[in-house]
This record gives C-alpha cells, sequence and structure tokens, in this order.
C-alpha cells in the first residue's frame, strides 16, 4: 500500500500544486510533474523578427518554418506561441508531426517586434502549457521589450536547476 492510497483526489490535487516549483511524481499515474520556466531569449526574438520580415513586411502571410532557410531553432520559435506572439495556421492535417509549421504573428507579436508593448520575461510551463507568468516561484511576472530578449542568451543549465 502506498502513503497516498488513503488520500482523497483534492489532496493528491493540493500536493502537485504545491510541489510543481520543484518537481515530484503523481502518485496516481507516476508521471513528473514540474513547473518549467522559459525565458524569452535571442533566439526567439531572432525568430520572430524574420516571420515578421517575412509575413508582414513582405507580405508572405503564413510562412513555413523551413521556409527561406529555415529559423535559427524551429522549436525555439514555436515557443513564442506560449507569449501569444505566434499563431499556427490550423488545422494540422499531417498526424505524423506536431504541427504544420506555419506560422504568423499575431498583433500583439508585430506590436512586441516595433517595440510598442513589453511582454513577460518568462513563461511557467506545465507538461508544455502555459500556467502562467513569473520571475520565480510566487514571484510576480518582469516584463522586457524585444531589445532585452535580443541580448539574453539562452541557457539550458539554469532552466534545468529551476533558474533563467
Amino acid at each position: 500500500m502506498t502513503p497516498w492510497a488513503d488520500r482523497t483526489v483534492a489532496e493528491l490535487r493540493a500536493h502537485l500544486r504545491d510541489h510543481a516549483q520543484d518537481g515530484t511524481r503523481c502518485a496516481g499515474c507516476g508521471r513528473h510533474y514540474k513547473i518549467y520556466r522559459r525565458p524569452l531569449n535571442a533566439i526567439m526574438a531572432r525568430a520572430l523578427s524574420k516571420l515578421y520580415n517575412l509575413s508582414i513586411v513582405r507580405g508572405e502571410g503564413w510562412v513555413h518554418a523551413q521556409q527561406r532557410g529555415a529559423w535559427p531553432s524551429g522549436g525555439e520559435m514555436a515557443k513564442l506561441r506560449f507569449w501569444g506572439l505566434i499563431e499556427e495556421r490550423a488545422p494540422n492535417t499531417d498526424t505524423t508531426k506536431r504541427s504544420s509549421g506555419w506560422w504568423r504573428p499575431t498583433p500583439l507579436g508585430v506590436q512586441f517586434v516595433l517595440r510598442q508593448v513589453c511582454v513577460a520575461k518568462y513563461v511557467s510551463l506545465l507538461n508544455n502549457e502555459p500556467v502562467g507568468f513569473s520571475t520565480g516561484k510566487y514571484e510576480p511576472a518582469e516584463y522586457i521589450m524585444i531589445d532585452d530578449a535580443l541580448a539574453d542568451r539562452f541557457d539550458y543549465n539554469a532552466l534545468m536547476n529551476g533558474g533563467a
């Protein structure tokens, strides 16, 4: 018998919520449960700028991620959707792929590129879905302009250790 056998679903959920920042295992399914904090970094900002130039300036509308010499990193560019800066053309009819590969900047993405708005520097992700924006455990969001994002370098080790 596990120590969780006599707990209610509400108690299990509370445990997951309380330990998601540091990481824990779900007593019900055994899945690793952790909130990762991802920064909007220079690779993403460059990709958004390139997408803006192709989609808006050149008037191409939807742009494929591998079009015109590919993006600095397709995976990093796709993460811009968590901030609402890009959108994917739907629906993806190819079931062998995660996405259609066709993207365009949202109105917020255009404003961000044009230095008209700030966005949160970090997005908190749980199972690759956004759950909020913050600078860390229970801290309010920090906002940045595209120039700030272009100056940041992605640090994988900091991400995995809970930092930025």
